[in-house]
């Protein structure tokens, strides 16, 4: 998306204030050739997925975006992505370090990722990455989220039981998630009973917890 191609694109989502979430999708043929192939199939399959290449390709094309100038000539385009932070918030300072006085950008590298980029926690639910995402990205930019049916709902309500918050806090990352400085202002608040089946009250038990029945999830992956 650093691509011209896509400036069309970009222009429209920062004129509207709306964000652009990437979410990552199978590898073209050629990748899949040199990263996966010599592997038994499900396992090669896997891992150019959900295992390891979904998530470096976002994070590479993350990275890609702020390095080429996306961000100085939109600055005021938000994006989202996925799967806490796609590795860039482990690599943030070394990215910084080396890219930044090869990138010929306004400001340094980390800035554009504190202030342009979002990310969730779609399907990875242990504290440590989440402490880590906390301290670089900070709560506000960390919104909760499932990945279902990739993760299972009933997992990502666990986390949300096991991690520790203040109450603000929790507030925020569970469902009160505001981007004032992305959405123009405009605050999104939800309905009082889903905020009481979030937090574990209410009247309606886990009406929102989805079976996931028989169906596998990466059969059409």
């Amino acid at each position: 998306m650093d691509d011209p191609f896509f400036t069309p694109l970009l222009e429209r989502a920062e004129a509207l204030g709306v964000p652009i979430y990437i979410h990552p999708a199978p590898p073209p043929e050629p990748v899949r050739q040199a990263y996966f192939s010599g592997l038994e199939p499900g396992l090669a399959r896997m891992l150019s997925i959900a295992g390891w290449g979904w998530h470096a390709e976002v994070g590479l094309h993350t990275v890609r975006l702020i390095a080429n100038g996306v961000f100085d000539r939109h600055p005021n385009l938000h994006i989202i992505i996925g799967h806490m932070g796609e590795m860039i918030p482990f690599f943030l300072a070394r990215i910084n370090t080396v890219v930044t006085s090869f990138a010929k950008l306004q400001k340094e590298f980390a800035d554009y990722f504190h202030s342009n980029i979002h990310i969730t926690t779609s399907g990875i639910f242990t504290p440590p990455p989440f402490n880590l995402c906390l301290e670089v990205v900070g709560i506000d930019r960390l919104p909760f989220s499932v990945d279902y049916p990739y993760s299972p709902n009933e997992a990502g309500r666990q986390f949300l039981e096991k991690i520790t918050l203040a109450p603000v806090d929790c507030e925020k990352f569970a469902y009160r998630f505001v981007y004032v400085a992305a959405f123009n202002d405009h605050i999104c608040e939800v309905e009082d009973e889903f905020v009481q089946v979030m937090m574990g009250g209410g009247h309606s038990g886990g009406r929102f917890i989805l079976p996931a029945g028989e169906v596998d999830p990466w059969s059409g992956v």
